[in-house]
């Protein structure tokens, strides 16, 4: 059965506090709260938030291209080393992001030379999924995995969001400076009787009425987010849709040892948590990731993931849920156990 036997995240070593992000993207006053009442104790950003409003698109665009191409290369190396696995043992290599451009030849390309990958390896890169695109890069591993048993696979979440900074002083804008960092998570997967997270099933539903409401777009040359002032109003019904699902057929809800949350807000979280009946001990991976680094789109559930298998809770036979939201509006789920 497909697993993911290891994973590995990669951020920049410099962080900045609330106060200093709110100072240095010189965000309007209106928008302080979303800083100083996120609960976010730092930020992770690969160029100082002081230096981004002096930045042209062209600069966000060369920025994008150096800083996830560092990141992802070095998440894929920490996801191998923890199973002592060569870059030149990888049969396919996945790349998830949204925060950037995308050229031709695309991000796996790059990892995949200055890491020393063979050049028969499959590549698939995967973008415009937003926060939720994990799930599809997973899915698409596990699907390829299932045929070709013996491969192994790496799907690596890159997200560079300070390249999405964007001057407009609009609410979309308050909220993307208030809780967004950059960051990268790989995943290894295996199957082959390999210890590790059994991916079981996955499911993705749309909400295609509000395929604008939460988006990346390009304005002036430059990707601007775009979020409502009440993301979760949109997020609680939809992650309350993909678990009911995707346990349908499964075990039951009581069933689920450890819950990873898209950490895509404070209120999300809140809500989602409210709405599931789940205390909040049941999310302390998701929490982790909010409070220490914020939303990191696409790799913000890798880091979760990341935590919870370094924290050797799991035990033999014990369900993971993993859910994310994200553009389009998506909400996608993986159902796993321990084995």
């Amino acid at each position: 059965m497909p697993s993911i036997t290891s994973t590995g995240i990669a951020y920049p070593t410099a962080v900045y506090s609330q106060d200093e992000v709110y100072h240095g993207l010189k965000t309007r006053r209106i928008y302080l709260d979303l800083f100083t009442s996120s609960g976010i104790t730092g930020r992770h950003l690969c160029v100082s938030p002081f230096d981004l409003p002096k930045t042209t698109a062209q600069d966000m665009h060369d920025s994008y291209r150096q800083w996830a191409l560092e990141l992802a290369k070095r998440s894929v190396i920490a996801c191998l080393a923890k199973k002592g696995v060569s870059p030149r043992d990888v049969d396919m290599l996945v790349y998830v992001s949204c925060t950037g451009s995308f050229e031709s030849p695309a991000m796996s390309f790059e990892i995949a030379h200055d890491l020393g990958m063979r050049e028969d390896i499959i590549h698939r890169n995967l973008a415009g999924h937003g926060c939720e695109g994990a799930i599809p890069g997973l899915r698409d591993a596990w699907e390829h995995s299932r045929l070709y048993p013996l491969s192994k696979i790496i799907c690596c979440t890159t997200e560079i969001s300070h390249a999405a900074y964007h001057p407009d002083v609009d609410v979309s804008t308050g909220i993307g400076n208030a809780i967004f960092c950059d960051g990268a998570a790989s995943y290894l997967i295996e199957d082959m009787g390999q210890s590790g997270l059994s991916m079981l099933d996955f499911k993705e539903f749309h909400n295609y009425k509000e395929r604008h409401t939460v988006a990346m777009v390009m304005k002036d040359a430059r990707f601007k987010i775009v979020l409502p002032h009440r993301t979760s109003e949109l997020s609680t019904p939809m992650a309350c849709r993909v678990v009911e699902e995707i346990l349908k057929d499964g075990p039951g809800k009581e069933s689920i040892s450890q819950w990873i949350l898209h950490s895509g807000g404070k209120s999300i979280l809140q809500e989602a948590s409210e709405a599931l009946c789940l205390p909040k001990e049941n999310l302390e991976h998701s929490y982790w990731v909010w409070e220490n680094f914020g939303n990191m789109s696409s790799a913000t559930v890798g880091f979760a993931m990341n935590h919870l298998l370094d924290s050797k809770q799991l035990r033999p036979g014990d369900y993971v849920l993993m859910v994310a939201l994200g553009a389009g509006f998506t909400g996608g789920g993986m159902l796993a156990i321990f084995t």
